[in-house]
């Protein structure tokens, strides 16, 4: 695989050595984002476009993709769609603490640690694939390439397992309607090919 392809963290011990060397770091910002990305199954983009305005008193998140789609022939995009995601307890508990910390007027969930002056930017892409690569080297990981889209892989993997290798179900947790794609995102082709030639004997 190609070294900027993010692996997901298959091995529970991986993710649970990683998960434990990522609360280790001094800012907790960048496990806040992991636990948000990973209970998400969201891009790392739209986990970090995060405002406290788009998530209701409920936990319900409302927000448009980032990666917006294309016709395949000539290659205008589509009307962007808007996705709802009610944040399950240990991600609300999360919006919560970030909410009581907030500085006056702060609008992203996810703020850049030292803000640019008076202007306060989220976080950005290439802090969280820093430290994550830091937690990664403390955890002890090889052979596991931890990138952005770590979170992600990782929540479409453990679902696929928790579901029984329902394809329809990850992929629409992962807001993905190309399940060919998807598999070959997940890296998971070639073990559900094996999986239902044992099935059918």
């Amino acid at each position: 695989m190609p070294k900027n392809i993010s692996d997901p963290l298959s091995r529970d011990a991986d993710l649970l050595a990683f998960e434990t060397a990522l609360q280790s770091l001094p800012n907790r910002i960048y496990w806040d984002v992991w636990v948000l990305a990973r209970s998400t199954g969201c891009r790392i983009g739209d986990v970090l476009s995060i405002k406290f305005m788009d998530v209701d008193s409920q936990g319900r998140w409302t927000f448009s993709p980032q990666k917006q789609k294309r016709e395949s022939k000539s290659g205008r995009p589509l009307p962007q769609k808007t996705v709802r995601k009610r944040f399950n307890k240990r991600a609300r508990d999360i919006i919560h603490q970030r909410q009581q910390l907030a500085v006056a007027a702060q609008v992203w969930v996810f703020p850049t640690p030292k803000p640019r002056g008076e202007v306060i930017k989220p976080i950005t892409r290439q802090a969280i694939w820093q430290q994550w690569k830091v937690a990664a080297k403390r955890a002890g990981i090889k052979g596991i390439n931890v990138g952005t889209h770590t979170a992600r892989k990782t929540t479409g993997v453990r679902a696929w397992k928790a579901t029984g290798g329902d394809a329809a179900q990850v992929a629409h947790l992962l807001y993905q309607s190309d399940l060919q794609s998807l598999m070959h995102y997940l890296g998971l082709t070639d073990a559900a090919s094996d999986a239902l030639s044992e099935a059918i004997g």
